[in-house]
């Protein structure tokens, strides 16, 4: 069974590392957002010291806020939200952005039947996030 550990932006940077390391025998896949999203020199300081993969950034809205996180080294893994993100063609340009950094994609989505079915249309063009 695969683990996956969604933070809600609810720790320190300090704490935030601590917590992967805490929970590095597990092996879960991510920690989703273990800081805020709107700081994304702090959750590279995080991903930079962190045992586990940084997921987050369900709640940016364009490919220029992705690539400020993405210059800071915030995440392995971007969560685009198709409703939240402009749609299809932006969360496209969103994933040829991450390409270039080496950033895998999954989408988030948990808007519905329709959000659903948006997210699966774009899934194609996406990097998925694989076990190492």
């Amino acid at each position: 069974m695969d683990l996956a550990l969604e933070a809600s932006e609810t720790f320190s940077v300090r704490a935030a590392i601590e917590l992967a390391d805490a929970i590095r025998p597990y092996k879960p896949i991510w920690i989703e957002e273990p800081t805020l999203r709107e700081s994304p020199g702090g959750l590279g300081d995080v991903a930079a010291k962190s045992s586990v993969p940084i997921a987050t950034v369900e709640g940016l809205f364009t490919q220029y806020e992705f690539k400020e996180l993405l210059e800071h080294k915030g995440a392995a893994i971007i969560q685009p939200d198709v409703m939240h993100a402009g749609g299809i063609t932006e969360i496209r340009k969103i994933a040829a952005l991450a390409e270039t950094y080496g950033v895998e994609i999954a989408p988030h989505q948990c808007s519905g039947p329709i959000g659903h079915v948006a997210s699966i249309s774009a899934m194609s063009i996406f990097r998925h996030v694989s076990r190492q």
